[in-house]
């Protein structure tokens, strides 16, 4: 959703009261390539908590591949922010 205004606050991102009022719905591949790709995003944000000590962007896992310390929910888009 691009330009979600919700009237409510949603129970969690995909929640259905955020479409009411937005500009576009449309898959994360449209979005990034209609946006980011062409330059049309000068500012991206990645969560605290998938950037470490030493600026690594961890997508995945925080510690051991085997034994993680935290698993973070995804990419979110990291990949093609960066």
């Amino acid at each position: 959703m691009v330009g979600a205004r919700p009237g409510r606050l949603p129970i969690s991102i995909g929640a259905p009261a955020r479409v009411s009022g937005t500009l576009a719905v449309c898959p994360m591949y449209e979005l990034f390539a209609w946006h980011l790709q062409r330059g049309l995003v000068t500012v991206g944000f990645i969560g605290g908590a998938k950037v470490d000590r030493f600026g690594n962007v961890n997508v995945t896992v925080i510690g051991e591949c085997l034994r993680p310390k935290v698993r973070p929910l995804g990419a979110g888009g990291g990949d093609d922010l960066a």
